[in-house]
């Protein structure tokens, strides 16, 4: 059921066993914004649009991603309260430009139990073969530059590369992470029209 999460906007949350979960977020008012980065892509019923990684300590690992030359900020405090009144609080900061998670995840360290921010497994998929969230695929315009980034931030190996026309992109995996870098393999491809609407930002999960 759908939450008043602040800022004008509803939080719906489905969480898997693996402690993973998919947050689904939209204005309480579609005339209004909601003052987020993520406001535009809301209006523009975009589906999906960022993701997050969880870190065990927020501040070193911003240290050593700006050592790297890409731009971070401080870490900000955030909390709410869930509908059963459990208060939830954490820290979180986006990697490089764009809206939080539309190309480099933003980190969150969670500062009460990672329980209170994200149901562990929510009761609709008992029963079911879901386990989590396995891949986050990422529309980007230029593939060898989003290849070069993500192996500078995080040291990865170069990435198998492959065309899948029937996806309409052509497909950098990196082997044992959970990111795959997408980029339209046809000027008219659905992936082509998603990034010029709406920029880089997740187009799968």
């Amino acid at each position: 059921n759908p939450w008043d999460a602040g800022s004008a906007r509803l939080l719906a949350q489905l969480g898997f066993p693996d402690g993973t979960y998919i947050g689904v977020e939209a204005p309480v008012d579609a005339s209004v914004e909601t003052g987020t980065p993520q406001s535009s892509l809301m209006k523009a019923n975009a589906g999906p649009c960022g993701w997050s990684v969880t870190s065990s300590d927020l501040k070193a690992d911003l240290e050593r991603i700006s050592r790297v030359g890409v731009m971070v900020g401080n870490p900000e405090p955030r909390s709410r309260n869930r509908p059963d009144g459990t208060l939830a609080e954490w820290q979180s900061e986006s990697l490089g430009p764009g809206a939080p998670g539309s190309n480099l995840p933003f980190l969150m360290e969670d500062k009460t139990p990672r329980s209170n921010r994200a149901p562990h497994s929510s009761p609709s998929i008992e029963g079911t073969t879901l386990t989590g969230v396995g891949m986050v695929v990422l529309g980007v315009q230029n593939l060898d530059e989003n290849i070069a980034l993500f192996r500078k931030v995080y040291g990865w190996p170069a990435p198998k590369v492959e065309d899948h026309p029937d996806f309409g992109a052509k497909l950098a995996y990196f082997a044992g992470t959970p990111v795959i870098l997408a980029t339209p393999s046809a000027p008219d491809s659905w992936v082509s029209e998603r990034i010029s609407r709406l920029g880089q930002c997740p187009i799968a999960f």
